[in-house]
């Protein structure tokens, strides 16, 4: 799911840790920025009409009911996902807790609840705990 940032975004540097059951917890360093429900909402509302203006013109397309069927459903999953997104993980840089292996975000995704990854040395799946309990609400 794409997640713009603009300049005017307020950046901040959370506590955290990457976390792998029966193992250390070791520090991570993240960058996220929190979003607004006025973010939030505008860009699920905008999703949705998007998909759904695709329908007048996926309908003339055989087989006519599975494509609009599909696009119906993909405007609700996508303004699902924004609608959920209440922080916006910009980077992250840590370490493995089985392996040490340098673990990294670069690319801005939704930060999940717990936001699961894969170490690509062991294959393990650490979870990255953000304290966003501390983190101001965004205007």
């Amino acid at each position: 799911m794409a997640t713009h940032t603009t300049p005017r975004d307020e950046v901040r540097t959370p506590p955290a840790r990457l976390d792998i059951f029966g193992f250390e917890p070791t520090p991570a360093r993240v960058e996220v920025i929190p979003r607004s429900r006025r973010w939030r909402v505008s860009k699920a509302l905008t999703n949705l009409l998007l998909a759904w203006l695709a329908i007048p013109i996926v309908m003339f397309i055989p087989p006519h009911f599975p494509w609009v069927l599909a696009a119906f459903g993909i405007g609700i999953f996508r303004a699902w996902g924004y609608y959920k997104q209440r922080f916006t993980l910009v980077s992250m840089r840590g370490r493995c807790p089985k392996c040490a292996h340098e673990l990294a975000v670069e690319k801005p995704t939704r930060l999940g609840e717990p936001h699961r990854m894969v170490c690509p040395n062991c294959h393990q799946t650490p979870v990255l705990a953000v304290d966003v309990a501390g983190l101001p609400a965004a205007a």
